[in-house]
């Protein structure tokens, strides 16, 4: 499943560009972002397709939460934006959050442009991308409840 995280303009995030998407006012910029639900739901919509294409070709119309935990059934999952840094970094992390909700066993996240990431950004290793306060799993929940309204408008 491929996903373009570019639809997220913030050009008053200067301040954040020493981190990466791993931080929790970026994460928290995109869910509250007035693309985020538009988006979001075409995310599940490209999804729950594949799931479905997957499970009638390859799973012989099993589960597909039953038949990933067997084995049956791997996805892989990439989400892309202009430099890797922030928005796909932050997408990443809410779709894993999100699917991990659902029942999917998600491996841990490998950001492919980490190594592009300059000497300036932190590379979600400072203290504010390692320890988000308490509210930003508020922000993680709030962007599952996005997911399973799953109605789209618009």
């Amino acid at each position: 499943v491929i996903i373009d995280a570019r639809p997220f303009p913030d050009p008053e995030a200067q301040n954040l560009t020493r981190h990466t998407g791993h931080n929790h006012e970026i994460m928290a910029r995109l869910v509250n972002h007035r693309n985020f639900r538009r988006w979001l739901l075409g995310v599940k919509d490209k999804f729950q397709a594949v799931v479905a294409d997957a499970e009638r070709s390859a799973c012989s119309g099993k589960n597909a939460k039953q038949t990933a935990e067997q084995d049956c059934l791997t996805l892989g999952v990439a989400v892309y934006c202009r430099a890797g840094k922030h928005r796909s970094v932050a997408g990443s992390i809410i779709l894993k959050h999100i699917l991990q909700a659902e029942g999917w066993d998600c491996p841990e996240i490998r950001h492919l442009s980490a190594n592009r990431w300059s000497r300036s950004c932190c590379k979600g290793q400072c203290q504010d991308c390692r320890w988000p306060p308490s509210s930003h799993k508020d922000v993680l929940d709030s962007a599952y409840k996005v997911w399973i309204a799953g109605k789209r408008y618009g």
